[in-house]
């Protein structure tokens, strides 16, 4: 039945193909369609899981308890960044590579010991001036406690996340993040019913039960596939890492993000802004995370195709920008108007956040592209993206003036991707 509907959904695929494109699809792309649909469907299923748990979460908290999970979760998301320091990129780059076949449980093994040492180091540096993180952010000691410890797992959970995708396991990973999935959901919900707790620290508490759950069933499955510790995989990873740190610090500027509008622009202000950005970037983390969680991996393993495949999605995004803006700004409104009239709903912010969330996702894609061949570039323009977006934070009186800045902010930035593009890769011919 489920295969007899899959041979259904690849027939209609290729005729859509045949005609956006003009050419029959090819054996590639059959495969990563293939792939596509476990993707899709475990993507689905989790995300929309954590999605009902999310608005949930943003209903009994309120703005302000909410506010404040979200600059919680933004600590923990950028020190995640330091102690991973592109090491997950690393591994995904290698672990996907056709000539690095042989060495795939080894890569893995010196992955994990890589990721250990660097939470080691930073852990120390973290521990000796957290003092200052307190005082500078305005927080307790259990938020830079709790928020250390959970970007650890983060850590750990990304490596066994990429070892999933890169070996193509999409199976497995799939049924995790939904067992993942219902853990935080059942965690929260029932603490919420028999405790009565209203505070963001036990929404954390079941955030962290949930990835720990993903570290423990994915480590058990990848267990057998861990090798050893080689010095020449070490030097192989840092060889590329050096350039994927700066794209790093680009993430962990990033990250910051909530945690600075908490501290400069109020934290009732970061409450309804991660509301926004909940609502907006819900379907286009679904549709990137479960396209780049097949995609980038099988890229890496057709490097040739690169230029074409640029070329095919340059042809998509001119065409879904104005659906996309109109259907996502539609979705707002009703996750607005859900949460209550603690999240007000303004029209102007709901367009703003929709095109800013499609920006977002068509520098993650390139630059994803990018990081295949040209880290260097990868490295710098999100390095530039991050400063640029962490400086309007500055500069901005309230939630509105920063998404009108970051708008203006990014068409630069595209219009630098097209520059780029056209000078400097090669147009093909060949389809894949």
């Amino acid at each position: 039945m489920i295969k007899k509907g899959k041979q259904k959904l690849m027939k209609i695929a290729e005729v859509v193909h045949l005609k956006f494109f003009g050419h029959p699809m090819s054996d590639t792309m059959r495969e990563f369609l293939g792939n596509l649909s476990w993707s899709f469907f475990g993507g689905i299923i989790a995300a929309g899981i954590m999605f009902v748990v999310q608005i949930l979460a943003a209903k009994w908290l309120g703005p302000e308890e909410f506010g404040k999970y979200n600059a919680l979760l933004s600590f923990a998301t950028a020190f995640s960044f330091f102690f991973l320091l592109g090491s997950d990129i690393g591994s995904v780059r290698f672990l996907s590579d056709k000539e690095y076949k042989k060495e795939q449980k080894d890569i893995l093994a010196t992955t994990l010991f890589i990721v250990s040492i660097q939470i080691l180091i930073v852990g120390v540096i973290l521990f000796l001036i957290k003092d200052i993180a307190i005082k500078y952010f305005s927080v307790g000691k259990i938020f830079v406690t709790l928020g250390f410890f959970w970007a650890v797992i983060n850590a750990y959970k990304s490596i066994f996340d990429g070892y999933f995708r890169s070996l193509a396991l999409i199976k497995r990973q799939s049924i995790i993040r939904i067992i993942s999935a219902l853990l935080v959901g059942g965690f929260f919900v029932l603490t919420y019913i028999f405790c009565g707790e209203t505070s963001y620290i036990f929404y954390v508490y079941a955030m962290i039960f949930g990835t720990l759950s993903f570290i423990f069933i994915g480590g058990i499955l990848a267990f057998r596939d861990i090798g050893k510790i080689k010095w020449q995989n070490i030097k192989l990873l840092f060889g590329y890492n050096k350039f994927v740190i700066i794209v790093s610090v680009g993430g962990f500027l990033m990250g910051l993000e909530k945690l600075l509008i908490g501290k400069f622009i109020g934290i009732t202000e970061l409450g309804v802004y991660s509301a926004y950005f909940a609502a907006s970037f819900f379907v286009i983390n679904i549709l990137g995370g479960i396209f780049l969680n097949i995609f980038w991996p099988q890229l890496i393993a057709q490097k040739d195709a690169i230029p074409v495949v640029i070329k095919k999605l340059i042809i998509i995004f001119k065409w879904i920008i104005i659906p996309w803006v109109v259907l996502d700004t539609i979705f707002i409104f009703l996750y607005m108007h859900f949460l209550g009239v603690q999240y007000s709903f303004e029209l102007g912010m709901a367009i703003a956040f929709s095109v800013v969330a499609f920006f977002s996702f068509v520098t993650g894609v390139y630059f994803s592209i990018l990081n295949i061949d040209y880290i260097k570039i990868t490295a710098i323009g999100s390095l530039i993206v991050a400063t640029g977006n962490i400086m309007l934070i500055y500069i901005s009186e309230n939630i509105t003036m920063y998404m009108v800045y970051r708008i203006f902010f990014y068409v630069i930035i595209i219009i630098g991707m097209i520059f780029w593009n056209k000078l400097f890769l090669k147009k093909a011919d060949d389809v894949c």
